[in-house]
């Protein structure tokens, strides 16, 4: 077994350049209200009452080696109500994707490798990139969402489901959007109701000049 982690943006912070990282646990009547209040909106069915939250903010943070003063702010939020567990991640706004601990550009903080989002159960099948991870995508995530709420993904951790898609070889598939599995064009799958299945081409059909690519960002209205 490997070691489980959540990572709403696994880069080079720097708070001593600048920024603050803030972290609490709580039972405060207000903020549970507040999660079980967007919970309701993202996922009704669910009837979903916050009982515990782990909240996580790292405010106005500059990356390692900056020569600039670029900020992101963003939020990682776990919670549960004794059954269910869920992490929902906040994104405010996001400047730089990377550090020159990562090879990045200190005038730009972009290059190199950029950022990663997502989370790992550690036991190497259940895990997830947000799209736009490890790529200059990842600049954007603060206008893509899972649940149509701009800049959040949430995510149902004792289950291991995505709302509003599937959670295909560790990339986001949108609920009812047909994708090749891989470059080969050889399958078409399909995400319904949280499984994702896939039938072969047929060899009268050609494959397509290029594969839609399950990583695809979801965008939020």
């Amino acid at each position: 077994m490997g070691r489980a982690f959540i990572t709403p943006l696994w880069g080079d912070v720097d708070n001593e350049l600048g920024g603050t990282v803030y972290y609490r646990e709580t039972k405060d009547p207000r903020t549970l209200q507040k999660i079980t209040s967007d919970m309701a909106i993202h996922l009704p069915h669910l009837h979903y009452a916050a009982k515990w939250a782990y909240i996580v903010t790292w405010h106005d943070v500059v990356f390692y080696g900056a020569a600039v003063k670029k900020r992101n702010t963003f939020q990682a939020a776990l919670t549960s109500d004794g059954f269910q567990f869920f992490v929902i991640l906040n994104y405010q706004k996001i400047q730089w994707t990377t550090g020159t601990a990562s090879e990045g550009d200190p005038n730009t903080g972009l290059g190199g490798t950029p950022a990663q989002a997502g989370f790992n159960s550690g036991d190497n099948t259940n895990y997830f990139n947000i799209p736009g991870s490890r790529t200059n995508e990842v600049l954007k995530i603060a206008s893509t969402s899972n649940v149509n709420r701009r800049g959040r993904w949430v995510f149902q951790v004792d289950e291991f489901k995505a709302p509003g898609g599937c959670i295909f070889q560790a990339k986001f598939a949108s609920e009812g959007v047909p994708f090749w599995k891989d470059s080969t064009c050889s399958s078409k799958c399909l995400c319904q109701d949280n499984k994702v299945t896939c039938v072969a081409r047929s060899a009268l059909h050609p494959a397509p000049a290029s594969c839609w690519d399950p990583s695809t960002p979801a965008k939020s209205k």
